[in-house]
């Protein structure tokens, strides 16, 4: 009986093994098993983007010469000198590269209207992970009341405001309308690097109580945001 009830014992362990094996592979699905990432090297690219509002529009624009909404952090990476180092003619000396986070920090600048007529509005910015282009969100996204990651108050204070976006815990499989792989996930790095614009995510802006720049030639710098991406590339193939 003894040896009986030992032998089921250890057969219920074996099997109690698997299903929690089994559920921490299904809680780590981002992870390169260690059989296949043979060295890492980690990146940290960061950059600033000014946010506007220009004469005749009720929404902060990323751009001061034209109405943009959303910012593309992928094509962000792509596009840095720091991320060109590890290409030669234009193809990575990777294999794969993952995102692992970004952090934000927005810098209010101090406005002065110059007829006083106009006050900006405060705005806030939402994330779509699995977004690579604004141009398939609804009609009037931007300025309904949409749920938000990030708000932005105005003039609020002379300190500066910061916001960890962690994406570790993106699931296994999720690609943008393209099809294309989103920030978080282990991407491909050759595709990566020549498709960067068609990856997910984009910082979006949301402005749910406009109010209309109607002063003309009144277009102020809001603030600006600094943008942290937080990187790592696998396998480096030189």
């Amino acid at each position: 009986m003894g040896n009986r009830s030992k032998k089921f014992k250890v057969r219920n362990n074996k099997r109690k093994n698997k299903k929690l094996s089994q559920v921490a592979l299904k809680k780590m699905p981002l992870q390169l098993s260690s059989r296949f990432r043979l060295n890492t090297i980690k990146l940290d690219i960061e950059a600033t983007q000014s946010l506007y509002l220009r004469t005749g529009q009720s929404i902060a624009s990323y751009s001061n010469s034209s109405q943009v909404y959303a910012l593309n952090l992928a094509n962000l990476i792509a596009s840095s000198n720091n991320f060109a180092k590890f290409l030669t003619s234009g193809v990575p000396n990777f294999e794969y590269i993952r995102c692992t986070g970004f952090t934000i920090t927005w810098y209010p600048s101090n406005i002065v209207s110059t007829q006083g007529t106009f006050e900006p509005a405060a705005f806030d910015f939402r994330y779509l992970a699995a977004y690579s282009t604004d141009s398939i969100l609804p009609t009037g996204y931007y300025g309904n009341y949409n749920e938000s990651h990030y708000n932005v108050l105005l003039q609020q204070t002379n300190s500066a405001k910061r916001m960890v976006f962690p994406l570790s815990n993106l699931p296994s499989y999720l690609v943008t309308e393209g099809n294309r792989q989103c920030l978080g996930q282990v991407i491909n790095a050759y595709n990566f690097a020549n498709y960067a614009s068609s990856h997910g995510g984009i910082l979006t802006i949301i402005q749910t109580t406009p109010s209309v720049n109607t002063v003309s030639g009144y277009n102020p710098k809001l603030g600006f945001l600094e943008i942290k991406m937080h990187c790592e590339l696998y396998n480096t193939i030189v």
